[in-house]
C-alpha cells in the first residue's frame, strides 16, 4: 500500500505557526517499522508495519481510538521502547479542573501502559489552558526516568478578553505517570 501523508502540511500557505505532524515513521527492529498516521476526523491512529527491507506491508493495520480528545500534540518514541501520544480537547468554560491535556504512554506492542494529565487551571506564569497545541507543535524528550513535554497553548483570557498564546512546559514521572508543571517562567515563554 502507497503512504501517504492524511492532510496538507501545516506550513502550506503561510503563515508564522506550526503544528504538530500527523506522520511518524517508528523504527521497531532492525527488519521492520511502523509507520503511524493522525485521523484527525475520526479521532484514531493507524498503525502500519512495514518490512524494511522490501517496504512492503507486514501484518494488518491496529487503529487506536483517540475517542474524546479532538486535539493532536504528537508521537515520541523514548529510546526504550516506550511511545508516547499526546492529546487535549479544547477548554472554552475555562474550567480548571478538566482534563485538557493527555499524555497516554504505549509499549511496543500498542498496549497502553498509562495516563497522565494536565488539567485547565495549571500555571506557568501565566494561567490555563484555553486550547492545547494551539500555534505551536509540541515536543517530547525522555531524561531519565522524566518525559519532559513543551507545548504551545492558548491561556484563559485576560484583561483584554483576548486569548494569548505561550507554552507550557511540563513533566511526566514514568512509570507513575504522574505530571508535574515546571515552575518559573521558562525559556519560551513570552
Amino acid at each position: 500500500a502507497a503512504i501517504t501523508a492524511p492532510r496538507p502540511s501545516p506550513y502550506d500557505g503561510g503563515g508564522n505557526y506550526g503544528g504538530p505532524d500527523d506522520l511518524y515513521l517508528l523504527p521497531t527492529s532492525a527488519t521492520a517499522a511502523q509507520v503511524v498516521s493522525h485521523n484527525s476526523g475520526a479521532h484514531t491512529l493507524s498503525v502500519d508495519t512495514y518490512s524494511t527491507r522490501t517496504w512492503k506491508q507486514a501484518g494488518a493495520r491496529r487503529t487506536i481510538s483517540l475517542a474524546g480528545w479532538d486535539r493532536w500534540g504528537g508521537i515520541y518514541a523514548a529510546p526504550k521502547g516506550d511511545i508516547f501520544v499526546l492529546v487535549g480537547r479544547a477548554n472554552p468554560t475555562q474550567n480548571d479542573n478538566l482534563d485538557v491535556v493527555a499524555v497516554r504512554r504505549y509499549n511496543a506492542q500498542w498496549k497502553l501502559l498509562g495516563t497522565g494529565y494536565v488539567k485547565g487551571g495549571v500555571t506557568q506564569t501565566f494561567k490555563g489552558i484555553y486550547e492545547p497545541f494551539a500555534a505551536a507543535g509540541a515536543r517530547m524528550l525522555m531524561v531519565g526516568s522524566q518525559l519532559v513535554v513543551d507545548m504551545g497553548r492558548t491561556m484563559y483570557s485576560g484583561g483584554d478578553g483576548l486569548h494569548h498564546q505561550s507554552d507550557l512546559m511540563f513533566t511526566v514521572s514514568v512509570p507513575g505517570m504522574k505530571t508535574t508543571v515546571v515552575t518559573g517562567q521558562t525559556p519560551f515563554s513570552s
